[in-house]
């Protein structure tokens, strides 16, 4: 509800939480964990008007950075798979929720820092200009406390993935991720729709997957209780349990193609991921017979085409 589209219900829950007579500050935190970026900008509203206590912080801070390393080794992995563009896709994915990580903790952070500091030199971390990302991680370093600052550092420069797995051990017990076995059982532990979607895609360009019916059957079921079998429909056509004759009369394009698709156009191109999946999931595939007037002058546009093949 915090993150509801309307203000009124969103601005409704909001105060129901910072008025009640308990507030659950674990749960609170843990909840940062939602894909939902209206979620998370609600919740981080909440946590901004609360007196947390200083070890939550550490905890919550600690908790996260060990979830971002994790999605660096995940990636890791992927980037030592042969693949195709949904490999790629996954391992881009991770790689963004790492930063997601990093960019929460440091809001959490600033939220209670009385100083407001934080604030200003989280704006100056990610800047093209290194002299100014490194005095702001000088000054970082004195304001937070080492058991943060430290593993957090390598996250902040923006080691690679491969770089990132190989630091995390000095900090962190990590996921053992070997081969792809570990990181099916990694994405099915986050539960996360778009990384199951993607997961079974990329099962799909392995060779020694391809045909694995029981770690398909394993997704699907994660997928399953995530939107009542909605996003089941995105998944690689050869993957969707239907008739084969449906099948081949139905337009099917995979949510894979359909990002890659929908990022080719400039005004997309620079979303993330998860911001291209919200996009693509809800376009829809049509096919037209020659010469059947699609679209005429003067028709009111509600609708954006991108046309996949043949010309208009």
């Amino acid at each position: 509800m915090v993150g509801n589209a309307s203000e009124r219900v969103s601005r409704a829950a909001h105060n129901a939480v910072v008025d009640a007579a308990y507030q659950n500050t674990g749960l609170l935190l843990e909840a940062l964990s939602s894909p939902r970026r209206s979620t998370r900008k609600g919740l981080i509203a909440i946590l901004e008007s609360m007196d947390i206590k200083d070890p939550d912080i550490v905890r919550f801070a600690r908790g996260r950075t060990r979830q971002a390393y994790e999605n660096m080794a995940a990636a890791a992995l992927l980037n030592r798979q042969p693949g195709g563009a949904a490999t790629d896709l996954l391992q881009d994915h991770l790689k963004q929720q790492a930063r997601v990580d990093v960019e929460i903790i440091l809001r959490v952070l600033a939220a209670h820092d009385s100083t407001g500091r934080i604030r200003i030199l989280a704006r100056t971390l990610f800047y093209e200009d290194k002299r100014k990302a490194d005095n702001s991680l000088e000054a970082l370093d004195s304001l937070l406390p080492q058991t943060v600052f430290r593993p957090l550092l390598p996250l902040l420069e923006e080691v690679d993935q491969d770089r990132a797995a190989r630091i995390a051990g000095k900090f962190f017990k990590l996921s053992d991720f070997g081969d792809l076995s570990d990181l099916i059982d990694y994405i099915v532990g986050r539960g996360q729709w778009l990384e199951l979607t993607l997961l079974l895609t990329v099962l799909g360009e392995h060779p020694s997957h391809q045909d694995d019916s029981a770690v398909h059957d394993r997704l699907r079921r994660a997928l399953g209780p995530l939107s009542d079998g909605y996003h089941l429909k995105h998944m690689h056509p050869s993957l969707q349990r239907k008739d084969r004759k449906e099948r081949s009369m139905e337009p099917t394009i995979s949510l894979t193609d359909k990002i890659l698709l929908v990022r080719d156009i400039d005004v997309f191109s620079d979303l993330s991921v998860s911001e291209l999946a919200a996009v693509a999931s809800v376009t829809e595939a049509v096919s037209h017979p020659a010469n059947q007037v699609v679209i005429q002058e003067g028709d009111r546009g509600e609708t954006m085409f991108l046309v996949v093949k043949g010309q208009v």
